[in-house]
């Protein structure tokens, strides 16, 4: 009898443990938790709809559902983004975090401009020309998110990437056709002699340095060695 007795509470037990459970799941994957709120940080080149769709919140979601590391891979797919971390709020807050790449130079494709961040991965078309013009050559193809296979113009992009903003709203173009002779011209006419690529990084501080003192109208400067610049006035 005492046996029977005990049968009787252990099967009581788990059948109040069981929906005990099945109450809490209900409970996790109610409408309480849907997702009602996403804060995205640090986004200026891709949309709001663009990361919605791809967390897949078109709808009613719960939170829980979320696969947070698909989520994040198909962020990161995008040209524009270069991180991403993606973190869930209880009960339905969503934040997504990014680092964008910045475009710092254009190059001509296919009767189009497409720009490219500091490492010479194409984010995607050029919709202004306020950034300087890679001139390297025409790239055999152009893939979004992924880096250009010339040398020349991944060159181009560093030398782009050295400069201050300012610098880059001054300089029209970078000529990378010869790696041995990088030039660039800027918008007031000025023709700037790099040289070969190497002491990029001081060749480029010594412009910054002398840009806002140079005379406008044509001239040259040679920075090939960047201790003894030389500016020579043209006709």
């Amino acid at each position: 009898m005492r046996g029977e007795n005990g049968d009787s509470r252990g099967f009581a037990l788990s059948v109040i443990g069981f929906l005990f459970i099945v109450a809490f799941v209900a409970f996790l994957y109610s409408p309480y938790f849907n997702i009602t709120q996403v804060e995205i940080l640090g986004a200026e080149a891709v949309t709001e709809e663009e990361i919605l769709l791809a967390l897949g919140l078109v709808g009613p979601k719960n939170i829980f559902r979320l696969d947070v590391p698909r989520a994040e891979e198909r962020v990161q797919e995008m040209p524009q983004v270069r991180s991403v971390e993606i973190a869930r709020r209880l009960p339905g807050r969503v934040i997504v975090a990014l680092e964008e790449r910045e475009p710092i130079a254009i190059i001509p494709y296919a009767e189009s401009f497409y720009t490219v961040d500091g490492a010479g991965v194409v984010l995607g078309p050029a919709h202004l020309l306020d950034l300087p013009v890679l001139n390297g050559g025409a790239p055999v193809g152009l893939a979004l998110g992924e880096e250009v296979t010339s040398r020349s113009l991944q060159t181009g992009a560093r030398v782009a990437a050295l400069c201050t903003p300012v610098m880059r709203d001054a300089i029209s173009e970078i000529n990378v056709l010869d790696l041995e002779d990088i030039q660039l011209v800027t918008r007031n006419g000025l023709r700037v002699r790099l040289g070969p690529g190497v002491d990029l990084p001081l060749k480029v501080d010594v412009l910054e340095s002398l840009l806002h003192r140079l005379p406008s109208g044509p001239a040259s400067l040679d920075l090939r060695l960047p201790h003894t610049p030389v500016l020579e006035k043209r006709p």
